[in-house]
């Protein structure tokens, strides 16, 4: 027998396939040939049992949807069930995840599901339906269609409580936060990234942990919480066998608190990694655009952009992939001041305002950038003001600073009467913001920044008692009766950071409680 033939008797069969999925989840590529040998075994004798089993066993989770033969598998299989049957049911939903994943075939994989959806509803079969609705959110996040993912999400979260299926579980709520996440609602990835996580640990399946892990650190680096940031990729990076998710996350983390040692360290790592999907290919280009953007050196970027523009000339690639790699190249066009390069991407990004691209840059800081590079400032203005408001409702502290800063230096580019005040205040914010988070580069970018700022033509406002213009912002905000907490989440800062500029506006104002700063600030025209 040679190692291509199928398996002689049951007991060999039943060996390949227990060794197929151990090789599965070691990332082996021998994976598949085992199982296909135990496949066509189980054909030959007409076990319809096992033939669905091994067919449904290369799901997301693995990794074997990506292999040539994968489809032809499931084919196979189709033709040994009976038409609209149960079996048939489960092998639609493994059909669409592979057609939509590997194939990028969006509309063939819906087909599937539907079909799908119907055999299950009409068996009666809450499992299939959770299970094919969590294989439908896995397509349409890859393609990017985040309202179709969170609809099936949230139906499949809600099957939850009927079917204790663990995986299914993990599926759906790691998609729905992922949909929260670009839609900028972080306290809605918030209430599904814990239960993920319960789940997965629960589950015992390293994919479906590392992956958890992943998702609960996106929420909180997002906000600029880099402790509990840092602690889950590392319990992340323990148990990934693909880690490059994680590691371009470690190396935006450890960049942007300045610990360039450590971020170069991840980077080698990231840079090193062995797997050369168009997603990982796309990963890596955007993690160096962003490390140059983050710390100015260029060095690398050249090798971003090649990197970058592989992944777009590859078929098929997933638009998960592909956005990616325009990231990559718009911070690239972006650094280079490259127009022509900027204008494509701009022209390809500009559909995906109001959201955040791949947990890694707001669309519309992004898409204000590549204006400015390509000298439409007026607009490049309208896409700034659109990102403060999207990261300020959101919650994402470190992406404000940024945005704070990136809008006052194109203010400052534009040089128009009132640009430098309102620039002036922008850098403001974005210091105070970046030392609230201790995100030192930023920091000293915004500080030099401010520095280099020609000198005003008129005097700058004065406010009374020597309050500074933030102090008067947080004097209005205590007018109305915001708590400290409140101040905070509004002016997208820490609330520690608000109590000291309380403090600070008590002693200017000689006013011993909140009511009389109040009265204060009504007696001086400051609500």
């Amino acid at each position: 027998m040679t190692s291509t033939d199928s398996a002689a008797d049951s007991e060999t069969a039943e060996l390949l396939f227990g060794l197929g999925r151990a090789q599965a989840v070691l990332q082996r590529g021998e994976a598949f040939t085992s199982l296909g040998r135990a496949f066509d075994y189980y054909v030959e004798v007409g076990d319809v049992g096992r033939i669905v089993a091994i067919a449904e066993y290369p799901d997301y989770g693995t990794g074997l949807w990506r292999g040539t033969g994968v489809v032809q598998l499931i084919v196979r299989a189709l033709e040994q069930v009976p038409p609209h049957s149960h079996e048939a049911g489960r092998l639609l939903c493994q059909h669409g995840q592979v057609v939509g994943l590997r194939d990028g075939d969006y509309q063939e994989a819906q087909d599937a599901f539907e079909q799908a959806l119907v055999i299950a509803r009409r068996e009666g079969d809450a499992l299939l339906q959770m299970q094919t609705l969590g294989a439908a959110t896995t397509v349409a996040s890859n393609h990017m269609r985040y309202d179709v993912c969170l609809e099936h999400s949230l139906h499949a979260i809600e099957l939850a409580s009927q079917v204790d299926d663990p995986r299914s579980e993990v599926t759906a709520r790691y998609f729905a936060v992922t949909c929260f996440i670009n839609n900028g609602d972080l306290e809605g990835a918030r209430e599904h990234a814990f239960p993920m996580l319960t789940a997965a640990e629960r589950l015992r399946d390293r994919f479906w942990l590392a992956g958890a892990l992943w998702k609960n650190e996106i929420v909180y680096r997002l906000a600029g919480e880099w402790r509990i940031a840092r602690d889950l990729t590392d319990r992340g990076l323990l148990v990934a066998s693909v880690p490059v998710l994680l590691l371009t996350d470690r190396v935006m983390l450890e960049f942007e608190v300045g610990d360039v040692s450590q971020g170069e360290a991840f980077l080698e790592r990231l840079l090193e990694d062995p797997h050369r999907t168009e997603l990982d290919q796309g990963c890596k280009a955007m993690a160096v655009a962003l490390v140059s953007r983050i710390n100015g050196v260029v060095e690398h970027l050249d090798a971003a952009k090649s990197i970058a523009q592989a992944v777009l000339e590859s078929a098929p690639a997933t638009p998960s992939a592909t956005e990616r790699a325009r990231i990559a190249l718009a911070l690239t066009a972006v650094q280079q001041k490259d127009i022509t390069l900027a204008a494509n991407q701009y022209a390809a990004l500009k559909s995906r305002q109001a959201t955040m691209l791949f947990w890694a840059v707001s669309a519309d800081r992004l898409l204000g950038l590549l204006l400015s590079t390509m000298g439409e400032i007026d607009q490049a203005l309208v896409h700034f003001d659109n990102a403060l408001a999207f990261c300020r409702r959101a919650g994402y502290r470190p992406e404000y600073a940024w945005t704070c800063y990136d809008y006052a230096g194109t203010l400052m580019s534009r040089g128009r009467p009132g640009s430098r005040a309102k620039a002036m205040s922008l850098l403001d914010e974005a210091l105070e913001v970046s030392s609230d988070l201790g995100m030192r580069p930023l920091t000293e970018k915004a500080a030099a920044l401010r520095e280099s700022a020609p000198s005003p033509q008129g005097r700058a406002p004065q406010f009374p008692d020597g309050l500074t213009q933030r102090e008067v912002q947080v004097l209005r905000l205590v007018a109305t009766g915001k708590t400290d907490r409140e101040i905070a989440d509004e002016l997208i800062i820490g609330v520690r950071t608000v109590t000291t500029h309380v403090g600070n506006i008590l002693g200017k104002t000689r006013s011993a409680n909140r009511t009389e700063a109040a009265a204060y600030a009504a007696r001086n025209g400051l609500t």
